[in-house]
Parts: C-alpha cells; structure tokens; sequence
C-alpha cells in the first residue's frame, strides 16, 4: 500500500501528545481484535434430512476411548415423535423412522443438530416407536430426551448401545395441550381482580 507524501507529513507532523494519543488507541484496537478472535462464537445449528447416532458425527467404541472399563458418552437426542415412516433400501431391507421434531448433540463436539427424521440404535427404537403407535388416531406426540453411550459387548462390531432417560417419556393425546394450558394460565392472570394494596 503507498501512501501520498502529504499524508505521510501529517502523521509526523503532529504534536508529542496527539501520536501518544494515536498510539495508545491503536493499542487499544489491537487488543480488542485478539480478543474478539479468541473469543469462542457459538457454533450454529445444523438441520439436517435424517438424524442418528452415527449421522451426527459420533463415533462409538467399545467403551470408553481413554478407559476401555467405562462408558463412550456420546450425545444427547431429545424429541416429540408423532408419526413413523417405513421404507426399503436398495437391498430389500425394510426401515423405519421417527418422524416429529427432534434435537441432537454431539458431547464431543458440542455440535448441535435438528431433524424432522430419527434413527434410534435398534431395541430402543422400538421402544419409543410402540409409544408413537399407541397415540390415537386423532393425534398427539411423545416426547422423550436421551442420553446416548457405547459400551463394550462380544459382537461382530465390538460394542452395544446403552440410552439414558434424562426425563420419562411422556405420551401427549393433545398436541397442543400444553399451549393451551399456558395461554388459559396467561388469560385467567388477566381477568383476576388486583388485590388491595396494603396501607
């Protein structure tokens, strides 16, 4: 970058105080730029077509990576399931899938995820599927938050899934039950007559 010969005369032409006074600003700025560069940004959540284990990047092992004798901690799934969608892969094998809305973490990673699809390891699949099926026809959701890890087992891929309840899982017949619950909480709160101020 060059600068004019009238620019550069201006800058030393200046008294003591005033390039202490740019200095010292200069300083500043520069210090307020490292510190904004490490300053850890939060990290933006993915939406993604499909959701499992695997799909949000975990990576499970037969136990614990550092101390084979303890749990791999590997993510956090939560979710309101209303619906389940069956298919057939290119090798004939039947699947199935939650359907609703679901949130995923990566504890290694910290990374965050959203989905509208999810595949639970299999036997604790099945388990919130029943639940979905059991819904009536009219509607309504389960609504369940798990925590996932990988332990040690004597199979073909070395390892077995284990899923933690973080809350029990919840069947909902209205959907928006909850919403109405609170909007009736919020109106009742209106319509109550304000109490006599103490003297």
């Amino acid at each position: 970058m060059e600068y004019s010969t009238d620019f550069m005369a201006g800058v030393h032409g200046k008294r003591p105080s005033e390039r202490a006074k740019l200095k010292q600003e200069k300083k500043g700025l520069l210090k307020l730029m490292s510190t904004a560069q490490a300053t850890p940004q939060p990290k933006e959540e993915a939406i993604i077509s499909k959701m499992s284990i695997k799909g949000i990047g975990c990576k499970p092992t037969g136990g614990d990576p550092k101390d084979a004798s303890k749990p791999n901690v590997l993510c956090i799934i939560a979710g309101k399931a209303n619906g389940i969608k069956m298919g057939e892969d290119t090798n004939g094998r039947v699947w199935s899938a939650l359907t609703g809305t679901f949130w995923g973490r990566n504890l290694a990673t910290d990374e965050t995820f959203r989905s509208g699809k999810l595949f639970l390891p299999s036997g604790i699949h099945e388990t919130v599927e029943a639940a979905v099926k059991s819904l009536p026809e009219g509607g309504g959701q389960v609504k369940f938050a798990m925590k996932f890890q990988s332990v040690e087992a004597k199979n073909p891929i070395g390892y077995s899934y284990q899923a933690i309840n973080l809350m029990p899982m919840e069947t909902e017949t209205d959907e928006l039950g909850d919403l109405i619950a609170l909007a009736g909480g919020a109106d009742k709160k209106q319509l109550e007559a304000p109490k006599p101020s103490k003297k």
